[in-house]
């Protein structure tokens, strides 16, 4: 099951696009598809643009690159031949067969995938092969036995629910491929870095037990054990891979415990996974996951990694409600999570004890509470949208930093952006880091960059990012231990909040994009100078969660997987639910440091306003404003938007309602103009 599961999990990211000619000369190492030489057909075709012959014409449109399949791609029409099809390969001749490939409809929508299949040879009565595909982008093997066959027919039985599945391509060869080769043909189409997260090598293995002894000591207690057991498949993995087709199922024995031991070292010190389950939230743009795309079904488990036949422990289900997302508390003990119970309902807090009892709902209203974590001092920060407050181009409740008290009490609001918050968490030093929506005088896609504020509110401070055009929008925060770095997913302004996943570094500079480093390169983050950052193609990484300063969990539209900064090893945590639900917000379920507590320094009683100080108004401006031309500064507010319409009554653009010709989405309110002194300084207060 671990190594079925280890070679889908190679293509989840690819983002492949149509064969160039240089691909050719890297494909030529390969067998010969031998799909090329045959006729195909199938019981339904959409139309003339996805005909049965475009599944085997060697071109291979990228994950979510829409129109790009016309005329590359096959599907069904789906309202006439219902989620099933069966489609032929005919050859003139007899032809010797030992495996098939199979690369799921992936440009329109992931769920227009095949599921349940099965394989006939020839005239057969009885399948050769059957299985179920997995719900990604790239190639992935059906194993048949070695034969002589002049047709092959596959019956889709079942898809994943989108539109009209299909295939992009189906390629047939002559013997099974080896594993190398299987990498070497999702390369050969474009994805050149899969070899990021290539199967497993044994020195990439020893290096990484390496490192985890010298970065945990006694606490890695297994090293001894590991490093014997990989002293024993070193030499014969070699060995066999060295002798080719001769050691075939050899080196497939070796690599499936290679693979074992590359899981149980990078969760050597992991027992248990708190996870949701529940279906992908299809949002249509990145501040729109807390209402939008929802889907009934799933709940909140804990799941055992040792023994994978465990069955999962239930803590909360939710038949006709969501849960978005959970945190679990610093002794390990409680986990709160937001739930929307049904769908005329917003999402709310609640918690419940590890053990699942003790459900206790903390909050309730006609708006949506989500997003909490707890706070070092016991208390929970969330996002809520209870000030009336709506996103300028769309009609998205605004979500904004709010905290509580671990009852539900003494609600406070903390942030006073009028645009979405997203995402919160606390950093190893206390503070609370978080993406907001930076709107003023920008423009309208970029800019969602990472902030901080002390847990009372104060010391509210840009952290990475805020003239960073690409990516759009940094999510899911979250400090790597024994470093200054952060771990988050970087996605575009549009479309589900996936995408890549990146470390910031910023000792390089706070908006220097040589800070931002692309830890998993199968998806392409687009560059600074391309414009507004949206992303193209997959985007299949979401909710990274360091486990130390070398592995991290992360969901990867279905399964959970634990992989190595650096790419070079990785495994399946959690395989996929079978259901086609999706695995979420993995993290283990097991006590973890207590950031320190930043004692508060707010006044007993608030002024109504806050004091601004500018240092120099000409850092910056120089060479182009000289000092002392500069007299006054002029200070404008921009207003949150306290209506909103239906985007069918919309008179204007983007526009709901309509503020301006096309000017600003905005509306302004001038405070004030505020003398500037001769050294450039300015000080004024503000509401």
């Amino acid at each position: 099951m671990l190594a079925r599961h280890a070679q889908v999990v190679l293509s989840l990211g690819l983002a492949l696009v149509l064969v160039p000619s240089s691909v050719g000369r890297a494909a030529a190492a390969l067998p010969e598809n031998l799909a090329r030489k045959a006729e195909a057909s199938a019981t339904s075709e959409h139309n003339e643009s996805y005909l049965a012959r475009f599944a085997i014409d060697d071109k291979i449109p990228a994950a979510g690159s829409t129109a790009s399949d016309l005329k590359a791609a096959w599907c069904v029409l789906k309202a006439k031949s219902g989620d099933q099809a069966e489609f032929t390969l005919r050859w003139d001749q007899p032809v010797e067969l030992g495996e098939l490939i199979y690369w799921g409809r992936t440009a329109w929508f992931m769920s227009e995938c095949w599921k349940d299949y099965e394989v006939y040879l020839d005239d057969a009565k009885a399948p050769a092969a059957k299985g179920t595909f997995e719900m990604v982008h790239g190639p992935q093997r059906i194993r048949i036995p070695k034969s002589t066959a002049a047709k092959v027919t596959f019956k889709f039985l079942n898809s994943y629910g989108g539109p009209n599945p299909g295939a992009l391509e189906i390629q047939a060869f002559g013997r099974r491929l080896t594993d190398k080769e299987f990498r070497q043909l999702a390369i050969a189409y474009g994805a050149a870095a899969a070899t990021s997260v290539a199967k497993a090598e044994p020195q990439a293995i020893r290096q990484l037990i390496d490192r985890l002894r010298r970065e945990h000591g006694p606490k890695y207690a297994q090293a001894a054990e590991h490093l014997a057991r990989l002293a024993r498949l070193e030499k014969p993995f070699y060995e066999a891979e060295a002798a080719g087709e001769a050691a075939e199922e050899r080196l497939e024995q070796i690599t499936g415990e290679l693979e074992q031991l590359e899981r149980d070292v990078l969760l050597f010190d992991l027992d248990k996974l708190v996870v949701i389950r529940r279906h992908e939230i299809e949002a249509s743009h990145v501040y729109t996951y807390h209402y939008e795309g929802f889907r009934p079904g799933g709940g909140l488990y804990v799941v055992s990694l040792k023994d994978p036949k465990a069955k999962p422990q239930l803590l909360v289900e939710s038949p006709t409600g969501q849960i978005l997302d959970c945190d679990l508390s610093h002794d390990g003990k409680t986990i709160l999570f937001s739930w929307r119970r049904k769908h005329d309902e917003g999402y709310h807090l609640w918690k419940i004890h590890a053990d699942g009892t003790g459900l206790r709902q903390l909050t309730q209203g006609v708006w949506h509470d989500y997003n909490g974590c707890w706070l070092p001092d016991g208390s929970i920060a969330f996002l809520s949208t209870r000030s009336p407050q709506f996103a300028y181009c769309w009609h998205a409740p605004v979500g904004i930093l709010h905290r509580m008290d671990p009852d539900g009490s003494n609600v406070r609001q903390l942030s006073a952006n009028y645009l979405n918050d997203f995402t919160p968490a606390v950093l190893d030093d206390g503070r609370i880091i978080y993406s907001r929506w930076e709107y003023v005088d920008r423009p309208a896609i970029p800019i969602q960059s990472l902030w901080t504020v002390n847990p009372d509110g104060t010391g509210l401070a840009g952290f990475f990012g805020n003239r960073v055009i690409s990516p759009a929008t940094f999510m899911d925060a979250r400090s790597i231990p024994g470093t200054t770095k952060i771990i988050c997913t970087m996605t575009g302004h549009n479309g589900p909040t996936r995408g890549a996943i990146g470390i910031i570094d910023r000792s390089k500079g706070v908006n220097a994009q040589d800070a931002i480093e692309n830890i998993t390169p199968d998806v392409a983050v687009p560059k600074v100078n391309e414009g507004c950052g949206n992303f193209e193609g997959a985007k299949p990484y979401s909710c990274p969660v360091p486990l130390d300063g070398t592995r991290f969990l992360v969901s990867a539209r279905g399964p959970v997987l634990v992989r190595t900064y650096s790419g070079q090893c990785q495994s399946v945590a959690l395989p996929q639910p079978a259901d086609g639900m999706q695995l979420f917000a993995a993290q283990p379920l097991r006590p973890r440091q207590r950031p320190p507590v930043i004692p508060s320094s707010l006044p007993e009683q608030a002024a109504p306003y806050a004091t601004l100080f500018l240092q120099d108004v000409y850092n910056g401006l120089e060479p182009y404003v000289r000092r002392g031309e500069v007299k006054t500064i002029r200070v404008v507010r921009e207003m949150p938007k306290t209506v909103r319409i239906d985007p069918s009554l919309r008179a204007f653009g983007f526009q709901f309602p309509v503020i301006s010709c096309g000017a600003t989405y905005a509306g302004k309110t001038v405070l004030g103009d505020v003398p500037v002194e001769a050294d450039g300084s300015a000080c004024f207060r503000v509401p």
